[in-house]
């Protein structure tokens, strides 16, 4: 597969893993909510790929992340990536955390698997289109820690529509 097709993956991944734990607001003070559109991913560099057969992929990605508001700690990240009712692949990544107030790079790992019933021209035919097909969801599930401290399960699925909003 090639880094254009892994980047627009992993790109998606990523906004919709924090959009997620974001949006489950009882992790986070209310002091902080209106600051969490503020977070941003300033820089975003594939650093290794290594395929396992023709169906898995293990990458280790350098992200850089703003984040102004309070620490945010996310674990058991699992994505999966549907076209209506069929699973093109499922995607986890090594927990992350966000210190407070402040800027951080992150080299989490992510591992790619394609869908048992999909195949790696399907996936690169919807990453690749110049739009996501309208069909599109993305689930996401993790736990995540806010500033109380208390673990929250997220598990949410975003349409086309909210990942193209988190994309700008």
């Amino acid at each position: 597969m090639g880094k254009n097709l892994l980047k627009n993956i992993f790109r998606l991944v990523l906004c919709c893993t924090l959009a997620a734990s974001l949006s489950s607001c009882g992790a986070i003070k209310r002091a902080a909510v209106e600051k969490i559109h503020q977070i941003k991913v300033t820089s975003f560099h594939i650093e290794s790929i290594q395929p396992h057969g023709l169906r898995s992929i293990d990458a280790e990605f350098t992200v850089t992340i703003d984040n102004p508001t309070v620490k945010i700690e996310l674990s058991d990240i699992t994505v999966s990536l549907r076209l209506g009712d069929k699973y093109l692949a499922y995607v986890t990544v090594d927990p992350i955390t966000l210190p407070a107030r402040q800027e951080s790079v992150h080299h989490p790992k992510v591992n790619l698997n394609i869908g048992q019933n999909s195949s790696t021209m399907e996936l690169m035919s919807v990453f690749l289109a110049s739009e996501l097909p309208s069909n599109l969801i993305v689930n996401v599930s993790a736990v995540g820690v806010g500033a109380n401290v208390v673990k929250q399960y997220i598990d949410k699925d975003f349409t086309v529509q909210e990942i193209m909003a988190l994309m700008k």
